[in-house]
């Protein structure tokens, strides 16, 4: 069931596709050691050398029942969806997490789901590994991989990867996660060589030197005299060790 990542020729990166090739999330090293993970775009097209973010969690997607009990082995589960409609494959490939009750503490891949609000199917693997209730709850978490947006300046947010060439909107494309790549930079704090950087304060999609223990360090500067605001400045990756 489970593998290491799987090996890519460096020209593999600058492919993107219209339809899914990997699972998203999918863990692929180049020959030269650089990290990488299959992603979804968002609605907007992204341009080269950008700091993306994993898109935001529902909360109404969170500690939400089972509709009907589910029995040791179910690849199905029915759940009660309150309010804020789930989308078409917004969580496949993420994961049915069992929070609560009866069946609490299990992580299960989500490989299909209905649509919608009220009652919407799930489809799981592996199967329920302990029966559940109606009183049993789980919380829905997308693939961090799935639908990632440019960064917004908000430096709390989760960082995904960095764009090795410009993305159409929709498509499915790998995002660098590790090693040296080329990254815009902002701010006015000009971090050298070997500091840390984070999601960038002042222009979309950069980085910035880090500062607060809030912020989440993507990589670390790769300059001798300093980032250049405006510019793309080596930076090493440390998002996905």
């Amino acid at each position: 069931m489970y593998s290491g990542p799987i090996q890519i020729f460096a020209q593999d990166v600058f492919i993107e596709s219209s339809t899914p090739l990997h699972p998203v999330g999918t863990k692929a090293v180049t020959a030269d050691g650089r990290t990488w993970r299959y992603a979804r775009n968002s609605s907007t097209a992204l341009t080269t050398g950008v700091l993306c973010i994993q898109a935001d969690l529902s909360s109404n997607h969170e500690d939400i029942p089972f509709q009907t009990a589910g029995v040791i082995g179910d690849t199905s589960v029915a759940l009660t969806i309150a309010t804020t409609s789930v989308a078409a494959n917004e969580y496949v490939d993420g994961y049915l997490v069992i929070i609560d009750d009866t069946g609490e503490g299990r992580t299960h891949l989500i490989t299909g789901h209905g649509t919608g609000t009220g009652t919407v199917t799930f489809y799981i693997k592996p199967g329920l590994l302990l029966a559940t209730t109606t009183s049993t709850t789980v919380t829905l978490v997308r693939n961090p991989w799935m639908n990632v947006l440019i960064n917004d300046s908000t430096q709390t947010d989760l960082p995904a990867g960095v764009t090795p060439f410009a993305i159409t909107a929709s498509y499915y494309f790998w995002i660098q996660t590790g090693g040296i790549a080329a990254v815009l930079a902002s701010g006015t704090s000009t971090p050298t060589g070997g500091s840390p950087v984070t999601i960038g304060e002042a222009t979309n999609g950069a980085v910035s030197i880090h500062n607060a223990d809030a912020e989440p360090i993507v990589g670390l500067a790769l300059v001798g005299v300093g980032m250049t605001s405006g510019e793309y400045n080596p930076v090493f990756l440390t998002i996905d060790k």
